[in-house]
């Protein structure tokens, strides 16, 4: 745990040393770096990162903060400085009041939602083939998590850095109580372990209603379980039967099966692990494996494991007909629903005449409803793309730990 915990910050810092040479050829002026991989003389320089804010582990982010300046002020002699955001409105906000400015971070470390904001904008620089290399190429990437990264693999404006599949944590002395030993394939035989684990205080399912991400996972896993994606091309298939049934499955658990606590009709993810944490829930669901920090420090700690989550839909015994039978191990963890995925993205240092042009091109910005990568942003405006793009390359199966341990929701 430890040895990739210290290669992913590594990488981070291979990236920020990118964004100090990008930054300062897109500025316009000279950098020593190259795509060749020669030294960056960052001294005197400071870079402006951007990065979502962690209440819940504050002190896991302010040492890996710690550890990526203390490694890229040994590499380049430059300094950084971190702002942050705290919501998807302040994350919007950040990236409209600097593009109309011209001011504000380097580098943008965001939710993959909003990059199509960003890049229609016309503000944020594409990366070529010399700055891959920096970064050490695509090739160092699961190609589908570069599929979020721009409408196409020309039109790139984020790297990746950071993917997290989705999965469930049970607390295994419940289940051993129960006569289990490990949680169903399919989410009917899952509810039906919820409902053998529920009582004497206790239930089944620990889940966030109130959370303003969570109850979207189930619509769209549930909607692709059933063979009818919750978005195709333009088109948002909200009032499907498939999202229809997958959510009267999702809220059944709170209203009918009563395998969860009534409570968490008012419940945040937070609410969910906290009451998974103390040992009152059996399964928390549509978590990841950086929750193991707080679960690591709580009575469950070394009494709990991670599982995949089910890929049957409610009321099914396999896969529908239509749905591509991808192995199980690829279904497992690439469904976008099951990831969380950032990137970072760049944007140079721009001049005052620059910043007018910047300003004049960002009608569009707000017209999107998506949220961006880590962007570098261009000095010249460019012509506004429609985008996101009518479909999404599948994602291709392996996940990558987030260099700070514990991240939550600021990153879905």
């Amino acid at each position: 745990m430890k040895k990739s915990t210290i290669r992913l910050l590594g990488a981070a810092a291979v990236i920020s040393v990118a964004a100090l040479g990008l930054t300062a050829c897109g500025a316009g002026g000279t950098s020593s770096s190259s795509s060749t991989g020669s030294a960056v003389d960052g001294k005197g320089k400071t870079l402006d990162v951007l990065v979502g804010a962690n209440a819940q582990h504050a002190d896991a982010l302010r040492a890996w903060q710690a550890k990526i300046a203390a490694a890229l002020k040994k590499q380049t002699g430059a300094d950084i400085k971190f702002e942050t955001f705290a919501s998807a409105n302040d994350e919007l906000t950040k990236i409209q009041t600097s593009v109309v400015s011209g001011q504000g971070p380097d580098v943008y470390t965001i939710g993959t939602t909003f990059t199509p904001t960003a890049y229609s904008t016309g503000a944020f620089v594409k990366l070529d083939s010399a700055m891959w290399d920096k970064v050490g190429g695509k090739s160092r990437f699961v190609p589908a998590t570069l599929g979020i990264s721009g409408p196409d693999s020309k039109d790139q404006i984020g790297i990746p850095f950071a993917s997290r599949p989705y999965v469930l944590a049970y607390n295994t002395d419940m289940f051993k109580a129960a006569g289990l030993t490990k949680p169903a394939s399919t989410w009917d035989g899952l509810l039906a372990q919820a409902k053998k684990l529920t009582g004497n205080g206790a239930y089944g399912f620990a889940t966030g209603y109130a959370d303003g991400y969570t109850p979207w996972k189930y619509a769209w896993t549930f909607a692709n379980d059933y063979g009818t994606p919750l978005v195709s091309g333009k088109k948002a298939n909200l009032d499907s039967p498939a999202v229809k049934k997958g959510m009267e499955a999702y809220f059944g658990w709170l209203t009918k099966d009563k395998v969860v606590n009534p409570a968490a009709a008012g419940w945040k993810d937070t609410d969910a692990a906290a009451n998974f944490a103390a040992g009152k829930s059996a399964m928390m669901l549509m978590t990841t494996a950086s929750a193991a920090t707080t679960f690591d420090a709580s009575p469950i700690k070394g009494h709990y494991a991670f599982a995949v989550m089910p890929t049957v839909p409610p009321g099914r015994a396999a896969h529908p007909p239509s749905r591509s039978r991808r192995p199980r191990s690829s279904r497992a963890t690439t469904s976008s629903s099951r990831r969380t995925r950032r990137t970072r993205t760049w944007r140079p240092r721009t001049s005052s005449s620059s910043r007018a042009r910047t300003s004049s091109s960002t009608t569009t910005r707000t017209s999107a409803t998506s949220r961006p990568t880590r962007l570098r942003r261009r000095r010249s405006s460019q012509p506004t793309r429609s985008w996101p793009p009518s479909s999404t390359p599948a994602p291709t199966p392996r996940a990558r730990r987030s260099p700070v341990p514990g991240a939550t929701s600021s990153s879905r």
